[in-house]
């Protein structure tokens, strides 16, 4: 009798297990790439982890809470998208939300004080737009003198 009520839990209990460490391995991905690209909205891959928070922390409403005051910020001001202490602010409490969810103790206050882009990584950003800027200047002076 034993040995099928052991087996009986193993059945009902596993796929509780796996999918349970199955969630707990999606938040702290998606909290490891926020921490990779929080500092830098533009990017593709942050842009990528804000879009896909609602489906990993669906369930917990302090992170989807942050997120939505984070965008609300965002979308209210895009040329200041990460400039002013109210949204890196506003970012580092969406982190520590996410990073509690994920059983991780990150506090915004330490985030801020770690944030840090080098200049040189500012100038490589800011030359690379100015290129794609000018791409699309080349192309039309192009087509101009074509005609």
């Amino acid at each position: 009798m034993s040995i099928v009520a052991s087996a009986a839990t193993i059945i009902l209990v596993s796929p509780w297990i796996v999918t349970r460490k199955q969630k707990q391995n999606g938040k702290e991905t998606l909290l490891l790439r926020m921490l990779k690209t929080w500092l830098t909205p533009a990017d593709p891959d942050y842009q990528a982890v804000v879009a896909s928070i609602p489906i990993v922390y669906a369930r917990n409403n302090a992170v989807l809470e942050k997120r939505s005051d984070w965008l609300e910020h965002a979308n209210s001001e895009p040329e200041r998208l990460n400039a002013g202490d109210e949204g890196m602010k506003l970012q580092a409490d969406l982190i520590q939300s996410m990073a509690e969810a994920a059983g991780h103790a990150l506090y915004a206050d330490d985030l801020l004080k770690g944030a840090y882009i080098s200049d040189g990584f500012a100038k490589r950003e800011y030359l690379a737009i100015q290129a794609a800027e000018a791409q699309a200047r080349i192309a039309s002076a192009l087509e101009q003198s074509l005609e």
